[in-house]
């Protein structure tokens, strides 16, 4: 495994933001910060598939689980109707993790060779 503090693992206690999102409960906010944080991702992927240019045929996102079948109609309204779900499971080096999942939009199932 890389030296490179970015290659690490990491711990639920090391995340931070670059800057607070004063929306949030724990910062001050009126809002609520899992559901605030639910919304920016579910936005984002939405973003990345509304802008996806007619060549790119897909694209993968590692999401919390509890998103995946929001996301899955985002997906279809914008044109990349296939999802395809996996569970990040166990490895050597890391622990199953349930709360996420590995997701790829794809606009055509791919052709068995």
């Amino acid at each position: 495994m890389s030296a490179t503090p970015l290659d690490q693992p990491e711990d639920d206690d090391t995340h931070s933001l670059v800057y607070p999102f004063v929306a949030y409960r724990s910062n001050g906010g009126p809002y609520d910060d899992e559901p605030f944080v639910a919304g920016a991702t579910l936005g984002r992927i939405d973003k990345a598939l509304e802008d996806a240019a007619p060549e790119v045929h897909e694209l993968r996102f590692t999401v919390p689980a509890a998103l995946v079948r929001q996301l899955e109609l985002a997906a279809m309204a914008r044109g990349f109707p296939v999802v395809t779900v996996s569970k990040v499971d166990e490895t050597g080096e890391y622990p199953a993790m349930p709360q996420w999942s590995f997701v790829t939009f794809a606009r055509h199932a791919q052709e068995e060779p």
